[in-house]
């Protein structure tokens, strides 16, 4: 069963990857379209809305968060497998 579903989320995240990067390919201009909707008289969103700075920092310390966890768990899996 957690393979079934580690399949599908394995073809699930190719499919997007795939995706954006012909749509980046073929469309570059989109990426500065699309950062542009971040940017109101040449500052950044966040400088003026505090909630959307303290939400960036907050997603940027659980991007680092997450695969130190990720990796701890698969050290202590690691450790487990070995003893037994």
């Amino acid at each position: 069963m957690k393979y079934l579903k580690l399949k599908s989320l394995l073809i699930i995240n190719s499919f997007f990857f795939i995706f954006f990067f012909i749509f980046f390919l073929f469309f570059p201009e989109s990426d500065i379209y699309f950062s542009s909707l971040f940017y109101e008289n040449n500052k950044f969103i966040s400088e003026k809305i505090i909630f959307i700075k303290s939400l960036r920092t907050f997603l940027k310390d659980l991007m680092v968060l997450i695969p130190i966890v990720a990796l701890i768990i698969l050290f202590v899996n690691f450790l487990k497998k070995k003893k037994i």
